[in-house]
């Protein structure tokens, strides 16, 4: 991965070129092609690694488009994590990293995330309550005491 610091003359055109890159990524997903849209964002995330809906995008194509076995739920779990050091108000990573962990057998962080992807994006609750089993249950009760009584 190239790193590109400030001192970088073209980090303006990275960056566009970035975006360019991950637009195109998206419509890829959204076409259900997961190689391309792999290849895209990963090109994207080398131009401008500071982009977290990038890192967003490849661990849901990761995760929800290529075969699901270790290496790619764990390469989907650090995605996630990325995306969260970079922007931590974004639920859904929390929601798809949730969901990573769940799939590994990493229960002890499955609630955490699932409280924090909760709190921070209302359109994932339906998906949360769902996803959460009975160790959550009692956080959940306390998120959503309308939907436990």
């Amino acid at each position: 991965v190239k790193i590109i610091n400030e001192n970088t003359p073209y980090r303006i055109e990275n960056i566009n070129k970035a975006h360019v890159l991950f637009l195109q990524a998206i419509k890829a997903y959204n076409n259900k092609n997961a190689e391309e849209c792999f290849d895209l964002v990963c090109h994207a995330i080398d131009l401008n690694p500071d982009q977290p809906k990038a890192y967003l995008l490849r661990g849901k194509t990761l995760l929800l488009m290529m075969e699901l076995n270790e290496e790619n739920s764990n390469r989907a779990i650090k995605d996630f994590t990325r995306t969260i050091a970079l922007d931590s108000n974004l639920g859904e990573a929390y929601f798809r990293r949730a969901m990573a962990m769940k799939y590994r057998n990493h229960n002890a962080h499955v609630c955490t995330d699932l409280e924090k992807a909760y709190r921070s994006d209302t359109s994932y609750r339906k998906y949360i309550l769902e996803m959460a089993d009975s160790n959550c249950s009692v956080l959940l009760r306390q998120l959503a005491p309308a939907l436990h009584p």
